[in-house]
């Protein structure tokens, strides 16, 4: 079963386009990396799943419900984001 699919996923923010046709499918039980350099979008796609950005345009399927309209909200209410330098000084601490 697949938990993610995400098909031709756009996302602008006025003429730059940040993400560019993004299609993926993740299994259940699949560990998915998201690697790139700085400015290649992968914050922009991970705002996107957790339902804190909308996307231009394509479908986002999690868990067999289309994110969008007001399952982006019923979607977002489950996750948030973790920024990495608090992680960080979290972990130092530790």
């Amino acid at each position: 079963m697949n938990v993610l699919t995400m098909q031709d996923v756009r996302k602008s923010f006025g003429s730059l386009e940040v993400l560019k046709g993004i299609s993926l499918t993740v299994g259940e039980g699949e560990a998915v990396s998201v690697i790139g350099p700085s400015g290649s979008g992968k914050s922009t796609l991970l705002n996107v799943l957790a339902g804190l950005e909308h996307v231009t345009s394509g479908e986002i399927v999690i868990a067999g419900k289309r994110l969008d309209g007001a399952e982006v909200i019923e979607i977002a209410d489950q996750r948030g984001p973790v920024f990495q330098k608090l992680v960080k000084g979290i972990v130092e601490v530790l």
